[in-house]
């Protein structure tokens, strides 16, 4: 038989904190290392920190950070977002949301190209979105 010791660790830290009516922020850290035999360690780190500020009872803009940095058997691999959304309710409920999003690898080991990454292309890419968005 073979001695299998593969094992996992999982570390999700939320804090959130609403100082008013208006604004509400947030951070998120998650740590995950997995060894497993033949591959080596894994470790993945991600943080994100958000915030978003209602400036009327109908229209509320956000702002969103994010940094996931991944390392497989030695081989560091950084991505990075900065993303800003509008949002306004046209009625009770349909929502208008506008957001534009800034995506950066932080080495040659993460590129884009149109929304997914590729080998040989840019490192940073710019990728804008609206949307309506109907709840019942």
């Amino acid at each position: 038989p073979t001695n299998v010791d593969d094992s996992s660790h999982l570390v999700d830290v939320i804090a959130s904190w609403n100082p008013s009516d208006n604004l509400g922020v947030y951070v998120n850290f998650d740590y995950v290392k997995t060894d497993q035999p033949g591959a080596g360690e894994i470790s993945t780190k991600a943080l994100a920190a958000a915030s978003r500020l209602a400036i009327s009872d109908t229209t509320g803009i956000a702002a969103r950070f994010e940094y996931l940095s991944t390392d497989l058997a030695g081989t560091e691999t950084t991505a990075y977002t900065v993303t800003g959304t509008v949002d306004h309710a046209l009625t009770d409920n349909l929502t208008a949301r506008a957001e534009i999003r800034w995506d950066m690898g932080g080495d040659d080991a993460l590129l884009f190209q149109n929304g997914s990454a590729v080998a040989n292309q840019e490192d940073s890419q710019v990728v804008g979105v609206a949307q309506l968005v109907y709840s019942f």
